[in-house]
């Protein structure tokens, strides 16, 4: 069986492109950032009950971590917005 794709360097990739892209609007960057995190939650949320068949199981899930890693982000950025 091939080993799967390596995403932690397209993943980082794609991450880090909005601000370069938009400079100075932090509007459209939080846009963009923000864009980026539905379309993750979507591609998890395909992942799991595409391929597993799962739905029930993973929506919850899907949830928590969408919401931990919203509050940390948000709590991270209010951090260094308050230097």
């Amino acid at each position: 069986m091939a080993p799967p794709p390596p995403t932690g360097a397209p993943a980082a990739t794609v991450a880090v492109l909005p601000p370069l892209w938009f400079g100075d609007s932090t509007y459209t960057t939080r846009l963009a950032v923000e864009a980026l995190v539905f379309a993750s939650y979507g591609v998890g949320f395909n992942l799991i009950f595409g391929a597993t068949n799962q739905l029930f199981l993973c929506v919850g899930a899907l949830a928590a971590v969408a919401c931990l890693s919203t509050a940390a982000l948000a709590a991270l950025v209010l951090r260094r917005r308050n230097r």
